[in-house]
């Protein structure tokens, strides 16, 4: 199953299911009234929903689905997230990217963590803002996320994958002008303060795209065999596979789950792989003009225009 959030009448976001490649089920299309009206209910009733979607597809009406969907030109897609998610994001986490922002390539047996602000989150085909103040930097990450199908606090290895109810794409936007003093920083103060100002430039409007959809852990067979492309106008940036995770999900879950407690819809996601602006030679940063694709095997693609803020 897929779960997207689209733009209602009155501005507000509803959930929705995404039918094959081309079309939309609102929720309040098939159950009406007593439809879903989050991620995380959507989540935590998928059950039901899906008995009701087999219900319809068996009616004597063979076209009500297709009568009822709305053609994707026609949808307006929002992030599939709720508002207020809490969205942490493993830092350091796959081992290419481990070598290319630190020569001596060591990984460490725990992952870092922070947590992008929810007022950063756009939907897929939503724009990447150039923050005035920050333009010269702008960088790009492909994420693979984790959606929490219950709550989830203090978890073991064993046992964090039932608490998995999803999968979805983030791009982890970052302006990464504070990057340069915090790797020739001379003392632990100027680096630290240097670290402090590069995770600020995390959550700046529009830094966190999600989506486009939440595909249903039951879709996905191995989280550890998922291919990641991240592309620049086409180009081929990052392309790698959740196989060179340092720290695979059930393991990122229990360590993060250890000082976080996640509600259903809330968001982790597992790191960045190589190939990120700020690591290429010479490197690459996004500029207004350009499109951003983040696609990965099974979860579809997140697709973002760039541009200035004045636009």
């Amino acid at each position: 199953m897929r779960i997207v959030m689209i733009g209602t009448d009155d501005s507000r976001s509803a959930p929705g299911i995404q039918l094959g490649d081309s079309s939309v089920l609102p929720l309040s299309s098939l159950l009406g009234d007593g439809a879903p009206g989050t991620v995380a209910e959507t989540i935590a009733r998928r059950a039901e929903i899906q008995e009701a979607l087999d219900r319809r597809a068996l009616s004597s009406d063979e076209s009500a689905l297709a009568h009822e969907a709305l053609p994707f030109d026609s949808v307006d897609f929002r992030a599939p997230c709720d508002p207020g998610v809490l969205l942490v994001c493993a830092g350091s986490n796959y081992r290419s990217h481990v070598a290319e922002m630190n020569e001596d390539g060591n990984v460490a047996s725990k992952a870092t963590s922070f947590i992008k602000s929810s007022n950063a989150v756009i939907g897929s085909h939503q724009s990447i803002v150039v923050p005035r103040q920050l333009p010269n930097m702008v960088d790009f990450e492909g994420e693979v996320c984790v959606v929490f199908g219950r709550l989830c606090h203090n978890v073991s290895v064993a046992d964090a994958m039932s608490y998995v109810g999803g999968y979805t794409i983030l791009n982890d936007v970052s302006a990464r002008d504070s990057v340069p003093a915090m790797l020739a920083a001379v003392t632990p103060a100027e680096g630290q303060a240097a670290m402090l100002e590069m995770m600020m430039g995390k959550h700046l409007p529009t830094f966190a795209p999600i989506g486009p959809a939440i595909v249903t852990s039951d879709e996905i067979v191995d989280p550890a065999k998922l291919r990641l492309v991240t592309q620049v106008n086409g180009v081929t940036m990052q392309d790698a596979t959740t196989a060179d995770l340092v720290l695979d999900v059930p393991n990122l879950i229990a360590q993060m789950s250890a000082f976080y407690l996640f509600r259903p819809g809330d968001i982790l996601s597992t790191g960045t792989p190589a190939g990120v602006g700020f690591g290429r030679k010479p490197p690459a940063f996004l500029t207004p003009g350009d499109t951003v694709t983040v696609e990965v095997t099974g979860l579809g693609k997140l697709e973002n225009s760039v541009r200035a803020a004045s636009d």
